[in-house]
């Protein structure tokens, strides 16, 4: 199964933490990558997201921009997947592989095709789920990306585990990869 990620953008300082207008833009710029990364048309399975205002709003554009059309009424109601165990919580231990591993069961569907994937809008922790980061290395020792907005991951799941394909963070107007060469998480 093909997973798309995608950290959230930079959100404004108040609550809620909405994305900010360069973030809606940056939001655009992820959904764009991900694109060229993937280099075909894929439709989403599911889209899953943090419940987080910020994460649910990249869910949004992201899923919009990678084709995902709405119901009839233009909304997403019922569309995204409202996970819990993708939220952040500050001074909380950092989130597991484990915990990716039981959301990526829960959304799985035998039904998928391979130009199907799921889209998953999470927080700067993301770096903790995975590992092969390099160049971020220090980053997500301290606890995650959270100094880079956003990062995109392309990863493929399956029952003997998570291999990264792709990881890259928007720093100064151009994408930089997150990894020197695709790593298997186990």
């Amino acid at each position: 199964m093909l997973v798309l990620a995608v950290t959230h953008p930079d959100p404004i300082s108040r609550n809620p933490r909405a994305l900010s207008e360069g973030g809606r833009q940056q939001a655009l710029f992820a959904a764009r990558r991900l694109r060229e990364l993937i280099g075909k048309r894929i439709s989403l399975a599911a889209v899953a997201s943090s419940p987080a205002a910020r994460c649910l709003e990249t869910a949004i554009s992201v899923a919009r921009e990678l084709g995902e059309t709405t119901k009839d009424d233009g909304t997403y109601e019922g569309r995204i997947h409202v996970v819990e165990a993708l939220e952040q919580i500050s001074g909380a231990p950092p989130k597991t592989r484990g915990d990716l591993k039981a959301v990526l069961n829960s959304l799985a569907t035998t039904k998928m095709t391979e130009d199907q994937a799921v889209l998953l809008s999470v927080h700067g922790d993301l770096a903790n789920m995975l590992s092969g980061s390099e160049e971020f290395a220090e980053e997500a020792a301290s606890g995650g990306w959270f100094s880079v907005r956003p990062v995109v991951a392309g990863l493929d799941y399956a029952a003997v585990g998570i291999s990264l394909r792709f990881c890259e963070a928007l720093r100064a107007g151009g994408w930089v990869s997150c990894i020197a060469r695709p790593a298997v998480v186990s």
